[in-house]
């Protein structure tokens, strides 16, 4: 399809793609929340235009009592509560078949505020940008919201569907920063990841809203408490209409490339995610270790080896603890010869100022032949 596109285009060669739908889009099957997947069932399907003519909005109230078509009467709740609330949120771009994807979000869902529909009679197919419209207020001028749309199975399970992120000082645009006024009532909107999903009969939807999204987002400086208007805040979901029997578009056929060469595994990989928490202290951590092991590149007797280690810490109630390590390296090498390339950067902050630091060191053999250290300081500016 992508050789059409640029046969019609570039070389001007007459191929009809340009009358074919301009939309090719995967609609993603509900499943059990893992965070490994190696493989999302789901069809693709084919839209005419976007917006598609196919997709309408759909106005789910947030009441206190839940999820519902109307608008029940306004009330006030109060949500402040744990930092560090993305521990199971997965990695910001997952791949597929590794421990990169969001996990069950029953935990996260119990440390915010949760508006969850009743069972679903028929099935619901959401395709493109969820957006929930918040009455909401802060007790400090400096806060986030991250709101989740989820989908809880009949067994509990809540499996991520999509998340969207407000720093409320950019509540009317990123052109300028406006701090809130404690105590002050805004109508805000927070748009969600773009998403194609279809929910089933009998599952449910639920509205997660946090002040804080530890580590997928740097905390305010001082821990926020947000005020959300139940009845007067509402999700506008995107449904495309589900038409039984609705022909599905040719598959692709497999793509052409070049031959590449198999390397052999000198030493295997390993993965390696795991979650601290200290009790007494209120100390959490999220450590994600990888290594690629070690492979030798056969057509030019060459092994190549890296790993990646990456551990984010924060003190609940605290933000100002928040901190996050990532270590690189990388080496290269053929018998007699060797290299390799250490990294680590560190970032942490103040109420004013991030401050960053790296470190880089680069070696042939055991013998250290560069470093470099620097830092940078960096303001927060609304953040």
């Amino acid at each position: 399809m992508v050789l059409r596109w640029w046969d019609r285009w570039l070389k001007g060669v007459e191929n009809g793609i340009e009358h074919e739908p301009v939309l090719r889009v995967w609609m993603q099957d509900a499943i059990p929340p893992a965070p490994t997947q190696p493989v999302r069932p789901g069809r693709w399907l084919l839209e005419p235009a976007w917006p598609s003519p196919n997709v309408e909005t759909v106005v789910y109230a947030l009441n206190a009592d839940g999820l519902a078509d109307r608008a029940g009467p306004e009330v006030r709740l109060e949500q402040g509560g744990p930092l560090a609330t993305a521990l199971e949120a997965g990695i910001w771009c997952p791949h597929g078949g590794q421990t990169d994807f969001a996990g069950d979000q029953r935990a996260a869902d119990g440390m915010s505020l949760a508006f969850t529909s009743g069972p679903l009679d028929d099935p619901l197919e959401i395709l493109g940008y969820p957006e929930v419209r918040l009455a909401v207020e802060s007790d400090h001028p400096e806060a986030l919201v991250a709101v989740r749309l989820c989908d809880v199975a009949p067994d509990g399970a809540s499996t991520l569907i999509s998340v969207g992120l407000l720093n409320l000082t950019h509540r009317d645009g990123h052109e300028r920063l406006e701090r809130l006024e404690p105590g002050r009532r805004y109508d805000v909107t927070v748009r969600l990841n773009v998403i194609g999903y279809a929910v089933p009969a009998g599952h449910r939807l639920r509205v997660a809203v946090s002040p804080s999204y530890w580590p997928w987002a740097w905390p305010s400086p001082k821990p926020a408490t947000l005020g959300v208007y139940a009845g007067a805040s509402a999700l506008h979901l995107p449904l495309r209409r589900v038409r039984p029997g609705e022909p599905e578009p040719e598959p692709f056929d497999e793509p052409e490339s070049l031959e590449q060469p198999q390397p052999e595994r000198i030493r295997t990989g390993s993965r390696h995610d795991t979650i601290q928490s200290d009790r007494e202290t209120g100390r959490v951590e999220l450590t994600w270790d990888r290594s690629m092991g070690v492979v030798q590149m056969r057509s030019r007797e060459l092994d190549l080896e890296a790993s990646d280690l990456d551990v984010f810490t924060i003190t609940e109630g605290d933000p100002l603890t928040a901190q996050i390590r990532s270590e690189r390296m990388m080496g290269l090498g053929r018998p007699g010869w060797r290299t390799r390339v250490e990294t680590v950067s560190t970032l942490s902050a103040d109420a004013e100022v991030f401050h960053l630091t790296n470190q880089v060191d680069a070696y042939e053999g055991t013998t250290r032949i560069f470093t470099k250290s620097w830092t940078r300081a960096i303001p927060r500016d609304g953040v």
